[in-house]
């Protein structure tokens, strides 16, 4: 039996609910709700505890609406392993997602602590759809082969897997950026009132014209976000030699990337010290970083170095200098060269 059919078959026997007949996409009021945005590295365990803790805390006060930065039709699969006795499908969301920063096993592990703890959660996924050609092609599947095909969950799982394709086709970040908001406007609306927690990378928290921004634009002071990274301290302290010169330097971790960047798999990141006044003579480049991007909060007069690491397997380094540039109206460091 194939993936796709031996997912339909365990989605049969779980329950689903089928709303109205799909058609276009409605025109809503704001909601009366408050959201509370936090942002993330993806991947990280320090703050996938934290994330656990402050959703119990929320849980605590009476809600129930959790939105992570998933695929629509991948909370729904979350949805439905909330109400199963196993975790077979929570193992196959994560073998599709394997290889991805959402598909770390301490992201699993969170999960299965938050189904334990907070058990009435409702998961919400506002982003494009990743992942299309599998675990979105096996839900509509699986819907196709419940007869649900006029649902208004048919309906989204289509427009989500549209939204994938033309993402992946090329029309980049501020396409998705917008699909994003369209989607969280779209699920936190019909929630009629009720205040939700929502999760999403640190790039969609910060500055420009982000998600945040766009909600803010809607919601006003309905709206807070704090950024989770901004708490992190180095994990370890050494050296590190940059043309030549040793420099003792700050180790902040290694992140992926492929989620969000297909071309690339992961970027490093170090704090040099002592190191500001070497580089300044170097060229900048015109290539920038907003704040939005470190796990940490960058200071002027600083120096980073960031070790990314190519889909292909290529490596390369950068070298950047927090000077006080701004880029869109955003903090950023920008790329210097010797």
């Amino acid at each position: 039996m194939s993936k796709r059919y031996r997912l339909a078959a365990w989605l049969l026997t779980a329950a689903l609910v089928l709303c109205a007949c799909a058609g276009p996409e409605p025109e809503t009021s704001p909601s009366a709700g408050n959201i509370r945005l936090y942002g993330e590295t993806h991947g990280q365990q320090d703050l996938l505890d934290r994330e656990l803790e402050l959703w119990r805390t929320h849980y605590g006060e009476g809600e129930r609406h959790l939105f992570v930065e998933l695929a629509y039709y991948e909370a729904q699969l979350l949805n439905r392993w909330m109400e199963a006795e196993d975790d077979a499908l929570l193992d196959h969301l994560f073998q599709a997602l394997e290889g991805t920063a959402a598909g770390a096993p301490c992201v699993r592990e969170f999960y299965r602590q938050l189904k334990a703890r907070c058990p009435e959660t409702v998961f919400h996924g506002f982003d494009v759809g990743h992942q299309y050609e599998t675990l979105g092609a096996e839900y509509q599947a699986a819907l196709e082969a419940e007869g649900a095909q006029k649902s208004e969950d048919y309906r989204l799982t289509v427009q989500n897997i549209r939204q994938g394709k033309d993402y992946y086709a090329g029309r980049g970040d501020a396409y998705r950026e917008e699909r994003m908001y369209e989607n969280f406007v779209r699920a936190f609306d019909a929630l009629d009132g009720e205040s939700v927690m929502a999760v999403c990378g640190t790039a969609h928290i910060a500055g420009g014209d982000t998600l945040t921004e766009k909600l803010r634009a809607r919601y006003g002071g309905q709206v807070s976000a704090e950024n989770l990274t901004l708490l992190q301290g180095p994990l370890e302290t050494g050296e590190l030699e940059v043309n030549g010169k040793t420099y003792p330097a700050d180790y902040y971790g290694e992140y992926d990337l492929s989620a969000l960047l297909p071309a690339y798999k992961s970027r490093a990141f170090w704090r040099l010290e002592g190191a500001c006044e070497d580089l300044s003579s170097w060229t900048a480049t015109g290539n920038v970083l907003p704040y939005s991007n470190y796990p940490m909060t960058p200071q002027e007069g600083e120096v980073y170095a960031i070790h990314y690491i190519l889909a292909d397997g290529s490596e390369r380094w950068e070298y950047h200098l927090c000077s006080g540039r701004l880029w869109n109206g955003q903090p950023a460091t920008e790329e210097v060269t010797p």
